[in-house]
């Protein structure tokens, strides 16, 4: 039975699995891209020249534009950060039907208000009114402090009555991006803006660092970052050594660094982390200080990871996730040498994200080789869109 009201969903479906752009699909129709986002938000309905020639681009009937769309079971992931906060719905097999990326949602950072706020307006974002969905799983940053969690649970238990809604630690998402169960014993580090440590032995995470950029430093983006102005504003004094880092930093300054600072305060946390970048930058060039900073902090993140292992029955497995992961050269350099022998660095294919949305998928009883072939095929598309 065809209703007009599946279409704007079809356009977007058969457009995102064809590779096209909003903007690509517009110029192939001389249509603008607007006119393709309010097909998509089911804001205005082509005309039948148009509907023609979405067909023959789109490469599907008319008939299928407006099939509904499979009645499988919908899950949401849900992976909050201090940076960003991204969510996905897809089908019980792991083909994803909507991603969206928002700001950072850790309460620690900009409250418990504002934190659900940008969750649930991510959630509502995804979902239309004659959805059903199955579960959610919420791995979000700064939850297992306080009362974050158990919050965060009866918030959104409360908004979305029905589902079947997990809140954990962003440090269950990785783990679940590279394990079939949170049951896996393993070690998951995670460094983004800030970093963290777990060992899991099967039966509870077990926290090491995660002290917050003020007190922590344990080879986060911020330390890298906090290092890399160090060292320039050394250089600039002349009590540190010349670096390259400092025509980097200054150009992203525009200016003297000295002149600058006030730009660097107001800025934040996350911006001094930014900086960190540039330092993996610098570092691939042969600089001595760059490298220098990636060692003292890679050397801190296998002192917690060694600590771990001889302390927590969690197996051997190290799971890497956050902005480290990108780097492989620095992590052979600096991170393997300095780490127990008898650890092994995985940097788990999938996302984060992916994790979150297995979590939900094994809530609502799906099959996790289904869903891991299907999630990491869309994923690469939407990506990308």
């Amino acid at each position: 039975m065809t209703n007009i009201r599946n279409l704007n969903e079809n356009i977007r479906k058969y457009r995102v699995l064809c590779g096209f752009t909003q903007t690509k699909l517009a110029n192939e129709l001389f249509v603008t891209p607007q006119t393709i986002s309010k097909w998509e938000l089911g804001l205005a309905v082509p005309d039948l020249q148009n509907l023609c020639k979405l067909s023959e681009i789109l490469n599907v009937s008319l008939d299928a534009l407006f099939v509904a769309q499979s009645d499988k079971k919908l899950c949401i992931g849900i992976d909050g950060g201090g940076t960003k906060t991204e969510l996905v719905l897809c089908e019980i097999d792991g083909h994803i039907k909507k991603r969206i990326v928002l700001e950072g949602c850790n309460p620690n950072d900009i409250g418990i208000k504002k934190g659900f706020e940008v969750i649930k307006r991510g959630i509502d974002s995804l979902i239309t009114a004659n959805q059903n969905i199955s579960a959610i799983f919420a791995g979000v940053s700064g939850c297992l402090v306080g009362n974050n969690r158990k919050k965060l649970l009866e918030y959104l238990k409360n908004e979305y009555q029905g589902v079947n809604i997990t809140v954990k630690s962003d440090i269950c998402n990785v783990i679940l991006s590279h394990e079939n169960s949170l049951s896996s014993k393993c070690i998951t580090v995670i460094c983004g803006t800030g970093s963290v440590l777990f060992a899991n032995d099967g039966s509870s995470l077990n926290r090491i660092g995660g002290w917050g950029y003020l007190i922590d430093n344990a080879g986060s983006g911020f330390d890298i970052g906090r290092d890399c102005l160090h060292a320039v504003l050394a250089a600039n004094d002349g009590i540190g050594p010349k670096t390259a880092l400092t025509e980097a930093v200054e150009k992203i300054l525009g200016g003297n660094i000295w002149d600058k600072l006030d730009v660097i305060y107001s800025g934040g946390k996350r911006y001094i982390a930014s900086f960190a970048r540039t330092v993996f930058e610098i570092y691939e060039k042969g600089d001595q200080v760059a490298s220098n900073i990636l060692k003292k902090n890679f050397k801190r993140i296998a002192y917690l990871a060694n600590h771990a292992v001889q302390n927590y029955n969690c197996g051997n497995t190290v799971i890497v996730s956050g902005g480290l992961k990108a780097h492989s050269n620095a992590i052979n350099e600096f991170l393997k040498p300095e780490m127990d022998s008898n650890l092994k660095l995985v940097l788990p294919v999938l996302p984060p994200i992916a994790g979150a949305c297995k979590g939900a998928v094994l809530a609502a009883g799906g099959d996790i080789l289904e869903f891991n072939t299907n999630f990491a095929k869309d994923y690469e598309t939407f990506e990308r869109v």
